[in-house]
C-alpha cells in the first residue's frame, strides 16, 4: 500500500508540473494576442485620426508616393519597433516616476 501512495504522490507532481507548463503556454499566447489587439486598435486610431482630419490622409498618401517602397518598408519597420519598446517602457517609467509612499 505505501508504494500505491508513493505512485499516486509521483504522478500529482507530474500533472502539477505539467500543468503550470500549459499555463505558461497560455499565458504567452495571451501576450501574444494582447499586443496584436494593441496592433490593431492604434490602427483603428490612426483611422479615427484620418477621418477627423483628411489632410493627414493625403499627406500619407503623398509621402507614400515621394518615398520609394524600400524606404517606406524601413519607416514602417522603424516605426513598429519604436512603438513596441514604448509599448514595453512605457508602464515601467509611470511606475518609476511614481515611488509607493509608507
Amino acid at each position: 500500500m505505501p508504494k500505491l501512495s508513493q505512485q499516486l504522490a509521483e504522478r500529482h507532481r507530474q500533472l502539477l508540473a505539467q500543468t503550470q507548463v500549459q499555463r505558461e503556454v497560455i499565458a504567452g499566447h495571451g501576450r501574444q494576442i494582447k499586443q496584436s489587439l494593441q496592433f490593431a486598435d492604434l490602427g483603428l486610431q490612426v483611422a479615427k485620426q484620418i477621418r477627423k482630419q483628411p489632410a493627414l490622409g493625403i499627406g500619407f498618401a503623398v509621402a507614400t508616393l515621394i518615398v520609394t517602397p524600400r524606404r517606406m518598408w524601413r519607416l514602417l519597420k522603424t516605426g513598429l519597433i519604436a512603438w513596441n519598446i514604448w509599448q514595453n517602457l512605457a508602464p515601467v517609467l509611470k511606475n518609476s516616476s511614481h515611488p509607493k509612499q509608507d
